[in-house]
């Protein structure tokens, strides 16, 4: 059981590579092109597309969209980060949920929007879920030091307009950055179980605020296999523009 476990946080430490892009640093975030490979492998496995599912042209404000992370020609992915920047004038962020890609039973992490009007951090690692500002899972009864825990402040901050290209920003718009992560559960040979084909990775759901444009960024993706290494992947499509129009 122990070796389970220890795997277990081993795969959080290889899916939180995205979470270093939350450090809050003075450096400039870039954009992610609609188009970009990154890893050493430059074929066109493994594509992510950032795909709305309901229609963001003409969206009503108080209305709630969602955006699919989708995945394409996957090849052995067994966990995934990913990290976000989106206009909180125009949209509030309301929560993320894990998409059927990925076998249920691993580790998930995402901030989302408390019944309090508070974000708050939703934290599973195999059958156990701890949400709240701090979200903490004892994976190793006898070993407190080895429990996973996230607070809301590591995971959901905002970006100051200095961090981001120049053609994100709107002016007077406020912006916030969010992660999430997700693995496999286990094999039989305690490795991640890797996963091929189609899918969707997460939803994002936001609700839009106000009748002016509201942008949502997919700024990195970072996907790993069974053997925590790092695969290529190619990133399309990664910034959505919701349009609300301003009532007649």
């Amino acid at each position: 059981m122990l070796k389970f476990q220890t795997a277990l946080i081993a795969i959080l430490i290889m899916c939180c590579v995205t979470l270093v892009a939350c450090e809050r640093t003075d450096s400039m975030l870039g954009p992610a092109p609609n188009d970009m490979t990154t890893g050493d492998d430059m074929s066109a496995k493994n594509v992510i597309s950032f795909v709305p599912t309901t229609d963001v042209t003409t969206a009503s404000v108080g209305e709630e969209i969602e955006i699919d992370v989708k995945i394409t020609d996957g090849e052995g992915v067994a966990g995934y980060g990913a990290f976000f920047v989106f206009n909180t004038t125009a949209l509030k962020y309301i929560n993320t949920t894990q998409g059927d890609y990925l076998p249920a039973g691993g580790i998930w992490m995402s901030p989302e929007l408390g019944d309090d009007g508070n974000y708050q951090v939703r934290l599973t690692v195999a059958d156990s879920t701890a949400t709240g500002v701090l979200a903490r899972v004892e994976v190793a009864p006898d070993a407190p030091e080895a429990a996973i825990e996230f607070s809301i402040d590591e995971v959901l901050f905002q970006i100051p307009e200095t961090q981001l290209p120049p053609e994100f920003v709107s002016p007077g718009a406020v912006y916030l950055a969010f992660s999430i992560l997700a693995s496999s559960p286990l094999g039989a040979d305690t490795n991640p179980i890797a996963v091929d084909g189609d899918g969707t990775l997460a939803t994002l759901t936001f609700e839009v605020l106000e009748a002016t444009p509201g942008t949502v960024h997919l700024l990195e993706v970072n996907l790993s296999d069974a053997n925590d290494e790092t695969l290529a992947a190619t990133l399309q499509n990664s910034m959505i523009t919701v349009n609300a129009p301003a009532a007649p």
